[in-house]
């Protein structure tokens, strides 16, 4: 009976006599003097969860893992409302929209970040017991798991992009200052502690923590600091939570040196089954094993003052890592996380977000009467508790009337109706150019602001200026020698052109998305920071207590392996957000990225996908043009 919680078979909600008995309880608790630990400092008003009796194993059920095992201190952090918030924060967004099966949210995934984590951990210590992993350690990363996503606000990477704008737009001082240090890791961080002040970790049923653990999972969860490594690298001696030999346990749910930790592990397991449809076999977790490593950053130095513990992997299993992990990465980005369609509606998104957030539409504050703007709500958690993907509902039903709001209605009124926002051309970037370097370094602001140069400066040059990017596209060669002195300046083709280059474009019309699809190291062979052992390094002393030292696999002798400039595919994505504006604005950035020495191209494959707006638009003007010439 380790799994008969009393509250429902599989993981289900508090039944009403269960709440009734516990209230009674608490009445007997107050009436006999017995009061909590944390009561006098607690919440009055919206408190985390209940403290006066402890909470008993779980067992729960998850569509990946089956039968879930989850300890009394992870199941009162998941009966608490902050955690009990991620049940309406979709996991991938606007991918419904897409693939109508990907409705999972951030709830599940978080709770199969931590079954995993354990499993891990525990496997860890079954084979090699002279890791000295404790009940302590293995509670600690099985709370780091299932609390590491906490902070993701509505819609995640939209609601940061909402806080950017919001910071460029406020004047100085304290509150800009706070926007300018948020990241969703540390709000997981406070979150988190947020949820502990009203549990009594210390107590045995709860597994008898201390401050130190709590830091450790702190550490964990954010798994750098920006302020002591701006490189975005580890500093593996500023942790403080676990000793050095323990090194290898930051590694199990944030791995910042290549990414494989069980966090990805599980997303892309999950969201490939819920989105595609298809079952994500991996045997990553199972022959994960301690080793030691090079604590040195450039992994040169090799003194033992210098050397670290980390997870590694069976050399022979390198061709998996590629395939189960990075690769399976790489095809979800293109097929599902930057699919053109998401991330279309992931801009409508935003748009609604601003608008909303300039129309003055508000957040409830937990426990009170009062209200707070969307930006300033991550910096209040109580508030921050009531920000969800929901909140789109309150912006469709928000009786506000001004210009912003109904704006932000109408998109959503938009989207309902699967009216996206009109695609004008899609370009790759080849890194391996300069030109298109300096191009991927701009980012969204200055590339409108350029695209909009270009085109006024067509407007400078009248319609001879631009006529040539427009028959560029023609398929006669004969088309592209014709001048433009040969027809009249009367015609059909040219008058409907010089409409077209004479339509003004603001910074409101379009936007340019950049996606950026790779393998997790960038431009980088992400398998080259991985440490990896021999299939008999199990025999060798100290193997029990991860004192074999692994190495790294040279990625040139392992054949179908990507070569260099294979593991990144970059495009920039024009959207066209008013209709009218259409041709105008793929004009624009055709001659922008042809006329400004970037060349960009796409595959021939796809151009009838995703250049249809401007080839149905060439071969139309270029159709008119030889009509007008004969």
């Amino acid at each position: 009976n380790r799994g008969a919680s009393g509250r429902g078979r599989g993981g289900g909600q508090m039944n009403i006599m269960e709440s009734f008995s516990q209230q009674e309880s608490n009445k007997k608790a107050k009436q006999e003097g017995r009061v909590s630990p944390t009561s006098s400092g607690g919440l009055s008003q919206g408190s985390v969860c209940s403290t006066q009796q402890p909470k008993k194993r779980k067992h729960i059920h998850d569509i990946i893992y089956g039968n879930c095992d989850f300890h009394p201190l992870l199941v009162a952090v998941i009966d608490s409302k902050p955690f009990q918030r991620l049940r309406k924060c979709k996991q991938l967004g606007t991918a419904e929209w897409v693939y109508p099966s990907a409705r999972h949210t951030r709830f599940e995934h978080s709770l199969g970040v931590c079954y995993r984590a354990r499993s891990v951990v525990e496997r860890l210590r079954n084979e090699q017991r002279g890791l000295n992993i404790t009940d302590k350690d293995v509670l600690c990363v099985c709370l780091a798991g299932l609390c590491h996503d906490l902070g993701h606000g509505p819609f995640s990477h939209m609601y940061e992009r909402l806080l950017r704008k919001c910071i460029a737009k406020s004047e100085e001082g304290e509150t800009k200052e706070r926007l300018k240090g948020w990241t969703h890791e540390q709000m997981s961080c406070d979150i988190f502690d947020y949820i502990m002040k009203d549990i009594d970790f210390t107590c045995d049923e709860y597994g008898a923590l201390d401050d130190q653990d709590l830091l450790f999972v702190r550490e964990m969860i954010i798994g750098k600091d920006k302020e002591t490594d701006p490189h975005s690298k580890r500093d593996y001696k500023e942790r403080r939570g676990r000793p050095a030999d323990k090194n290898f346990l930051y590694d199990i749910v944030n791995n910042a040196d290549h990414g494989l930790d069980v966090d990805k592990l599980d997303y892309l397991h999950r969201d490939k089954a819920m989105a595609l449809g298809e079952d994500h076999k991996e045997r990553m977790s199972n022959y994960a094993r301690v080793c030691r490593v090079s604590g040195n950053q450039d992994h040169h130095a090799d003194t033992s003052d210098n050397m670290r513990t980390t997870i590694c992997w069976p050399e022979k299993m390198y061709r998996d890592c590629m395939r189960d992990c990075f690769q399976t990465r790489f095809e979800m980005h293109q097929k599902v996380y930057q699919h053109k369609k998401v991330c279309t509606m992931d801009e409508m998104i935003a748009d609604v977000l601003c608008h909303a957030f300039e129309g003055g539409v508000t957040v409830r504050v937990d426990g009170s009467s009062e209200r707070c703007s969307l930006a300033e709500a991550c910096l209040s958690i109580p508030a921050f508790v009531n920000l969800h993907d929901n909140f789109l509902e309150l912006v469709a039903d928000s009786t506000i009337d001004n210009e912003h709001v109904r704006r932000a209605q109408a998109l959503l009124t938009r989207l309902e109706r699967r009216d996206l926002y009109d695609n004008c051309g899609i370009y790759t970037m080849d890194t391996n150019r300069k030109e298109h370097r300096d191009v991927c370094a701009m980012d969204t602001e200055e590339l409108v602001s350029a695209i909009i140069e270009h085109h006024r400066q067509s407007l400078a040059c009248g319609v001879e200026g631009v006529i040539g990017d427009v028959m560029a596209d023609s398929e006669e060669e004969e088309d592209k020698c014709v001048h433009m002195s040969q027809i009249s300046a009367t015609t059909h083709a040219t008058r409907r052109f010089e409409g077209v280059v004479n339509t003004e474009i603001t910074e409101e019309d379009f936007t340019v998305l950049k996606s950026d699809c790779h393998y997790g190291a960038k431009d980088k062979n992400p398998l080259d920071d991985m440490h990896f052992y021999y299939k008999d390094d199990d025999a060798k002393e100290g193997w029990s207590c991860g004192l074999v030292e692994a190495h790294k696999v040279d990625s040139d002798k392992i054949q179908g392996i990507p070569a260099v400039g294979g593991f990144r595919s970059r495009e920039m994505r024009v959207v066209c957000k008013t209709r009218a504006k259409k041709e105008a604005v793929s004009l624009a950035a055709r001659g922008f990225f042809q006329n400004s020495r970037n060349k960009c191209h796409s595959p021939l494959g796809e151009s009838s996908q995703n250049h249809e707006s401007w080839h149905s638009f060439s071969q139309s003007f270029s159709q008119d043009y030889r009509q007008d010439l004969a």
